[in-house]
């Protein structure tokens, strides 16, 4: 399997796609930024959506990582399928 240093920045369960297969994709990378670990550049604050957003990003914080930022989002999609109800409704 291939890594692609791709940051999506807005994984919510409506950008989640079940193909006829049953494979599940990611889409709408209207927001996604390639990641660069070694670079260090300021991002936008207003990105994923409002219930999937990490704490750092309400907070204001403008240095942060993409893939953290897309592993939060996957949590909180996951507690949401578990429960059947949005993890931080906002």
């Amino acid at each position: 399997m291939q890594y692609h240093q791709v940051a999506h920045r807005d994984i919510k369960t409506d950008n989640i796609y079940q193909s006829q297969e049953g494979a599940f994709k990611l889409i709408d990378f209207g927001i996604s930024k390639i990641h660069n670990p070694g670079v260090s550049h300021q991002h936008t604050k207003n990105v994923v959506t409002r219930c999937y957003r990490p704490p750092e990003i309400f907070f204001g914080e403008r240095n942060y990582n993409g893939q953290a930022v897309d592993m939060w989002s996957v949590g909180c999609v996951f507690a949401e399928v578990i429960t059947g109800a949005i993890l931080f409704p906002g």
